[in-house]
């Protein structure tokens, strides 16, 4: 389903407030040719909104739109192959039921009202919902059919290769790693007056460089401190409006797009937004971030206060109960430092080397963390599983088979490009 929602972005992120001077331009810009076919910024846009939220860790969002530039260029190589076969039709039924499996599936997700209260702020209905997603239903279904006739009947995965690729990967697929339920009580490092003042000091001079004319871009690629950004003018992309913290958005929200925000104290220090676009769910914008660098005695009084409430916690205190009085964390003080349950391969080095022997019940720390100390508190703890053969054969194999049909995907569009013009310029 995901395509539906990457063609209601698309389709929302067009509408509303008037575009200013460059940013329609910018959105209109050609970052790919297929064919005669244009991909434009907008359009890349539209689908990245989709999986902001959800990448990886270690995947900037440069190669996360890369990524999905290629897989748009993909897609409109396979549907120019699919049309070109007479024997693919996709038929003007096949394509309504398609939209309506889709509707029903997201109205049954999100909830009818939930559904029809979206669709009504962003100004459109069931129908226009319907009218836009048409021509990308129909490409969809020619793509599957391609694959149905020309890829699928020549892939056979057989007992023997998914046994010896189970043998080959074990350790990857087959083990499901150990996991730690986890409180924790943040002491966050509060940075000294004097290192905050010299943080704002400089941001506001920034702030008053760019509303006396200055160009924003280059400012944000000369002093920025997120360096991720810095080099491309502070370009955040669409930023979805629910990871923002509530002032933020506050002071986001009475912008108009073109304006520039005051310095705003962020998690790591001041933030200068440039508001490029709005639409219901997110901003399209530019920043500028100035770090706000804690001294030596800073990091010192922090580590004092989490020793003082280890050992509260270690007396035999309330574990919640401290996290409500004590912790840093908003989103876990009130439910009394609960972080849920943790699978060991995705912790920090240093939490891990914390809580690996430690038993249920035990408390841990004082752990650095970027932001302060953590004290932990490991509330349940789950062994490593290893799943053997017989009890995954059919996931294996299903895998393999969907392996062997990527790799022959890929093959075909290496034919296909050598008789169609590709050219990306992002």
């Amino acid at each position: 389903m995901t395509w539906f929602l990457a063609i209601l972005a698309q389709v929302s992120g067009m509408s509303g407030e008037a575009k200013i001077a460059g940013v329609e331009e910018l959105l209109d810009r050609v970052v790919a040719v297929v064919g005669t076919e244009p991909i434009t910024l907008a359009e890349l846009e539209g689908v990245f909104m989709v999986y902001a939220a959800q990448l990886p860790p270690g995947i900037s969002e440069d190669a996360a739109r890369r990524r999905i530039l290629e897989e748009l260029v993909n897609q409109k190589l396979l549907y120019y192959e699919a049309k070109a076969d007479t024997s693919i039709k996709v038929t003007p039924d096949e394509v309504n039921q398609a939209i309506k499996q889709q509707m029903d599936a997201l109205k049954a997700q999100m909830g009818p009202e939930e559904f029809a209260r979206q669709l009504a702020a962003e100004g459109m209905t069931e129908q226009d919902l319907t009218s836009a997603v048409k021509e990308n239903v129909e490409i969809s279904l020619y793509i599957q059919k391609l694959v149905d006739q020309r890829i699928k009947p020549n892939i056979i995965v057989t007992q023997d290769e998914a046994k010896k690729f189970y043998d080959e990967k074990r350790d990857s697929i087959a083990v499901e790693p150990a996991s730690y339920r986890l409180a924790h009580i943040l002491i966050r490092i509060e940075p000294s007056a004097p290192a905050e003042q010299e943080a704002y000091t400089k941001a506001k001079g920034l702030y008053r460089q760019i509303v006396g004319g200055a160009d924003f871009s280059d400012i944000a690629s000369r002093y920025s401190d997120d360096k991720q950004t810095a080099s491309q003018g502070g370009q955040l992309g669409w930023f979805p409006k629910a990871y923002l913290p509530p002032d933020i958005t506050k002071e986001l929200e009475a912008l108009k797009p073109g304006e520039v925000s005051k310095p705003l104290r962020g998690e790591s220090g001041y933030h200068i937004f440039q508001l490029l676009d709005k639409r219901q769910d997110a901003y399209l914008l530019r920043h500028i971030l100035i770090n706000v660098i804690p001294e030596k005695s800073d990091s010192s009084k922090a580590k004092a206060k989490a020793n003082r409430v280890m050992n509260l916690a270690k007396s035999g205190k309330n574990f919640s109960d401290l996290a409500r009085v004590y912790s840093d964390d908003p989103t876990t003080k009130e439910l009394g430092g609960d972080l849920g349950r943790i699978p060991e391969n995705i912790m920090t080095p240093e939490i891990l080397g914390a809580v690996k022997d430690a038993k249920a019940g035990d408390i841990v720390g004082p752990v650095p963390t970027p932001l302060g100390y953590s004290i932990i508190k490991v509330t349940e703890k789950t062994e490593q599983v290893v799943h053997p053969y017989e009890e995954i054969a059919d996931q294996v194999k299903n895998y393999l088979y969907q392996m062997k049909i990527q790799e022959e995907l890929n093959k075909l569009l290496e034919r296909i490009k050598q008789r169609v013009y590709v050219e990306i310029r992002l």
